[in-house]
């Protein structure tokens, strides 16, 4: 949909295009000039006061200018308002003079600085390039009136003193519109037919629930649950496996036919949110609502537009939905579906048959839209009914031992009867009575009785059916037993008990599938088959599973069949990640044709796709032979010229492992993203030290990185540090030590004013042990304090998580004194702002009204991140979230579902990390504030805004995102288990780093479970700067438990680096304030 335009937007968009230029060419002069100061410039008095700008931030040197301008001379918007850093801040400084310099040329109220500097401009006016640039403006809305514009633009041309210029300026202005207006056509056709062969179709195939004419007992359970249908909107039938669940609701759907429309689906493990909802669409659309499979067959993917959609679709409209398997369940987004469901569903009811209880049930909370119902064996009475009814004839003493022996079990009994059914007369039953285990699992006897008695076609054609994981047609079942009568064969099955039909489809029981399959001798033959009968059908995700899964069970490894059948495969983002879990997921890929699908992957136009591609390089590296491990290197060239961050971040986590096989085409690579203050940099330092690949070009790295972080001894110089040095290196270094006798026994102005100085040096670990100081000091030394924290601020812009620490110490400050928050609050510096506003949402409880003052202002902010910030924290203090708001979640959504991600675990780990760029400050600071915030009371669907103002949309990543907040506070020790279980236990540095830090944080809620695993990085650790970080978690445990973390902390009293023993004694004995004279 073409975005409304206007005339007064079209000649801002011109002005800057034209305006730019000549500001950027001062600039860069200027810049030039040695010992230049920009605020020194030519007139006009605004653009001086970009210069004044630039010499007050340090990060955006006029020489930094001057090099992006000299460079990118063509590209000066785009490169100044995109570029990361400081430069964005002075690409809106420009932006905002260039606005107010429109405002005048509107109201004729140009001053002669102003007009001497459109003369200039005027001067280098190239009709051609205005053409280009009116036509890249114009094509952002084909509906613009042509005649408003032409009006418009003369007044504004005429105003600037153009008026000589107008001729020109109209010819191009009709010239541009005209090929516009030809071109349209051509383009609409052209995206329709594109569309078109996208297009997704929503078809629906009604299942048939299975055959429920041996129907037994059970009056009581099914009145019970008509009762409920009009009274719950989520009913779950649990029992155990062959108990009758799935009968029982089959039974109740018949039942209520003449009452309700039903649907009717088994759950399979390869079911995902897409695959659920489009049955869902298919369903409604045959109910005359067609609304939500047009959305869906348009190309839309939002999920939470889709849920929304739904539940208005099944509105009022006493529907009954049934889904049966549900324990199969294994994707997350489909528990999140069931869970709005739960929450929100009205006039409609959800029934779900399953062996345990679902995630979504939170079973400590009070659930009034739910109900469970558990189900059990077969009553004496019943167990009689059913024997009678089946042909069986039993004394009362031996049904009385079937019964106790079998526990009412219904598939128990099934295959009992199976086994009886050739014999007569009440011996032979009692004969196989006196036959069956004391002990052991009965089915499985029962089973190979059964299975003995079959001719060699029944043997097959079960055989054959147990190697489909889900219910297929006669065509299937044919194709995969070959030979024989299989319809016939398949009826005699049935007869016995075994196979099951509902519709046209035939399956068996799970336990029966299993004892089937094991009983194969060579099940790859059937595989083999199975592969080739799904490789004729249409290539949907769910048949490209099912194709794949038979094929490689049939080859034992992913070979040259699969990776051609892949290949061929549709280039849409759903089915492209179901073509990424295939190769990730199986250990050996052994084709010669792998590369031609890795090269289909990297030309798909979806950037999602293309981050996890870049995200999962390294282990689609580990997996090939090393001939085709070269042509990885290929592929990474074609994702850099997409010159996206997060793919950029992808490539480098992924160099990890690349480094560790084949580190000289990769360090290349490395080498030219190593740019000058990247934030990937210390990524990069992280996989050479990992790597411990010692050459002339890596050791020069190092010894540069060395150089560039000398002065400030962060992270990336400590790394570089021990590397060289593990690696016998020599290099000359000066080992910082904190001054510590410089900083005791002071009176707390002296302190202050001894740590402005340190500060002034720049040291990261000055900077962290100030803050420190500081937190013992705040309540005492507030304007001191203050004035310290802002200052560390400023020189933080790539320690993102220092800024963490930062707003706790401000949140004491201005409790007592609300007017230091004004520094932070009003500064130009974006970071500023956030910490500002967290240490306000620190504070919203106990002190409201500060917080509504303060951040009000902020909801207009031209930041839509920061804007969107201070809205939550706005609603947050109207709700007094930290009283009433519950966990959503819980333990029991988190430990099972991760736990079923478990075999998995590192792609669903790199799909959460794929989601936040290395390179992108403000998307590492929100990462890390919606984890604070998670440590609240918080409701998830509101901090999960915050993804869409950054721009973050995949509704996977909002789903966990959501879980994740709510599970949090609610059970953070079954939280710290899940990132010591997923993220430690990898043991790379990037690992440790994120895990240590997260571990920390949650230790306040969970103090004991916390140290206990940061105790293994107290002293064991290799690498002091590791150690470094268990102790800065350790000490965000101190201030909330000090009595739990005292223990741990007194390790570091004997650690080897003395900056660690000294930032350890001054947390547990302070700075040791002398009083003033």
């Amino acid at each position: 949909m073409a975005m409304e335009l206007g005339a007064g937007y079209i000649s801002k968009a011109l002005l800057q295009n034209l305006v730019i230029p000549e500001i950027a060419k001062r600039l860069a002069g200027k810049a030039g000039e040695k010992g230049a100061k920009l605020k020194d410039i030519d007139k006009p008095e605004w653009l001086r006061k970009i210069g004044q700008w630039l010499d007050d931030h340090p990060v955006g040197t006029p020489e930094k200018v001057e090099k992006i301008i000299n460079a990118h001379q063509e590209k000066i918007v785009r490169e100044l308002t995109e570029h990361k850093g400081e430069l964005s801040d002075l690409g809106q400084q420009i932006f905002d003079v260039v606005n107010e310099l429109k405002e005048r040329i509107d109201n004729a109220q140009l001053t002669g600085e102003d007009k001497a500097f459109l003369a200039e401009v005027k001067k280098n006016f190239d009709p051609d390039e205005f053409e280009k640039r009116l036509e890249k403006i114009l094509k952002k809305n084909v509906d613009v009136d042509s005649q408003k514009i032409h009006d418009e633009l003369t007044i504004f041309f005429n105003n600037m003193g153009w008026d000589d210029k107008l001729d020109v300026i109209d010819s191009k202005l009709d010239l541009v519109l005209k090929n516009i207006s030809e071109g349209i056509e051509d383009i609409k056709g052209r995206l329709d037919r594109i569309e078109r062969s996208k297009r997704i179709e929503i078809r629906y195939l009604p299942e048939a629930p299975p055959d429920v004419s041996d129907f037994v007992d059970r009056e009581t359970y099914l009145d019970d649950l008509r009762n409920r249908l009009a009274k719950k909107n989520t009913i779950v039938i649990q029992g155990i496996a062959g108990i009758g669940k799935t009968q029982l609701a089959a039974r109740l759907k018949k039942d209520i036919e003449s009452e309700y429309v039903s649907f009717w689906k088994e759950l399979r493990d390869v079911d995902t949110f897409d695959s659920v909802t489009r049955n869902l669409a298919g369903f409604l659309r045959k109910n005359r609502d067609s609304e939500l499979a047009e959305y869906i067959e348009d190309g839309a993917t939002d999920h939470d537009t889709i849920i929304t959609m739904l539940l208005g679709s099944l509105e009022n409209k006493n529907y009954v939905l049934f889904f049966d398997n549900y324990h199969v369940v294994e994707n997350k987004e489909i528990h999140d579906l069931f869970k709005q469901f739960k929450d929100r569903l009205k006039g409609s009811t959800i029934v779900i048959t399953t062996r345990n209880p679902p995630p979504f049930v939170q079973i400590d909370l009070d659930e009034s839209n739910i109900t469970e119902k558990g189900i059990e064996g077969f009553e004496l009475e019943a167990t009689k009914v059913y024997l009678e009814q089946m042909g069986v004839n039993v004394s009362e003493e031996q049904l009385t031992e079937i019964n106790r022996r079998m526990g009412g079990h219904p598939l128990s009994l099934s295959m009992f009867v199976s086994v009886t059914k050739n014999k007569k007369g009440e011996m032979e039953a009692g004969e196989i009575l006196n036959k069956l285990p004391k002990k052991g699992r009965l089915e499985k006897y029962l089973y190979n009785n059964i299975y003995e008695r079959l001719n060699d076609d029944e043997q097959r054609v079960l055989e054959a059916i147990s190697v489909f994981r889900t219910p297929v047609l006669l065509d299937a079942c044919v194709y995969v037993a070959k030979g024989g009568n299989v319809k016939k064969t398949l009826i005699l099955l049935e007869e016995k008990l075994l196979v099951k039909e509902k519709g046209d489809l035939y399956y068996l029981h799970d336990l029966i599938r299993d004892f089937s399959y094991n009983l194969i001798d060579d099940p790859k033959e059937y595989h083999r088959r199975a592969g080739e009968y799904y490789a004729q059908l249409e290539k949907t995700p769910e048949n490209i599973l099912e194709t794949t899964y038979h094929m490689i069970k049939d080859a034992g490894v992913i070979n040259n069949e699969v990776i051609s059948y892949l290949i061929d495969a549709p280039e849409d983002f759903y089915t492209s990640m179901v073509v990424f879990d295939i190769l990730l997921g199986h250990t050996d890929i052994k084709s010669n044709k792998i590369i031609n699908l890795l090269n289909k992957l990297v030309n798909v136009d979806n950037l999602n796709v293309l981050q996890s591609f870049a995200n999962n390089l390294g282990d689609l590296f580990s997996k090939l032979n090393k001939k085709d491990r070269k042509y990885i290197f290929e592929l990474i060239t074609e994702l850099l010229k997409k010159d996206n961050p997060q793919i950029l971040t992808g490539i480098v986590r992924s160099s990890g492992i690349i480094l560790r096989s084949d580190p000289e085409p990769m360090l290349p690579i490395l080498g030219k993203l190593f740019s000058e203050k990247s934030p990937l940099d210390f990524y990069i330092i992280q996989y050479i030290v990992e790597s411990q690949h010692y050459t002339d070009e890596t050791v020069a790295l190092l010894k540069k990185a060395l150089d560039r972080y000398r002065k400030k001894g962060n992270l990336s110089y400590k790394m570089a540090l021990e590397a060289l040095k593990r690696g016998g290196i020599e290099v000359e270094v000066e080992e910082y030590i904190i001054p510590i006798n410089q900083l005791k026994g002071k009176t707390t102005d002296e302190l202050i004013e001894t740590l402005d100085r340190l500060i002034e040096e720049g040291k990261d670990v000055i900077l962290d042990f100030s803050i420190l100081i500081l937190n013992q000091i705040a309540e005492e030394s507030p304007e001191g304090t203050s004035k310290l924290l802002k200052k560390i601020v400023g020189l933080s812009n790539d320690s993102i998580t220092r800024l963490f620490n930062i707003d706790k110490v401000l949140a004491k400050v201005i409790r007592n004194s609300p007017g230091l928050i004004e520094p932070f609050i009003y500064d130009d510096n974006i970071f500023s702002k956030f910490v500002g506003l967290r240490a306000l949402d620190l504070i919203k409880q106990e002190r409201p009204d500060i917080t509504k003052e303060f951040v009000t202002p902020l909801i207009d902010d031209s930041d839509q991140l920061l804007q969107c910030m201070a809205k939550i924290t706005l609603e947050e203090v109207e709700e007094n979230v930290g009283e009433q708001t519950k966990p959503v979640g819980g333990i029991i959504d988190g430990i099972k579902i991760v736990s079923k991600f478990m075999k998995n675990h590192q792609m669903v780990y790199n799909a959460l990390r794929g989601q936040v760029s290395l390179t992108e400050p403000r998307q590492f600071y929100t990462a890390i504030w919606i984890f604070e915030k998670s440590i609240e009371k918080s409701d998830p669907e509101k901090i999960v805004r915050i993804l869409d103002a950054l721009g973050l949309e995949n509704p996977t990543i909002k789903n966990i995102v959501m879980w994740f907040i709510g599970t949090t506070k609610g059970h953070p020790v079954g939280m710290i288990t899940i990132f010591d279980k997923i993220v430690l236990i990898r043991g790379t540095l990037d690992d440790k780093f994120a895990g240590i830090s997260v571990i920390g944080e949650l230790g306040c809620l969970a103090p004991q479970k916390a140290c206990k695993i940061l105790k293994r990085y107290n002293r064991d650790d290799e690498y002091s700067f590791i150690r470094e970080f268990a102790l800065w978690a350790l000490i965000k445990i101190y201030d909330p438990s000090p009595e739990e973390a005292e223990k741990y902390l007194r390790d570091f009293l004997n650690d080897p680096n003395e900056n660690l023993k000294i930032i350890a004694d001054v947390t547990l004995n302070g700075i040791g304030i002398v009083a003033a004279a």
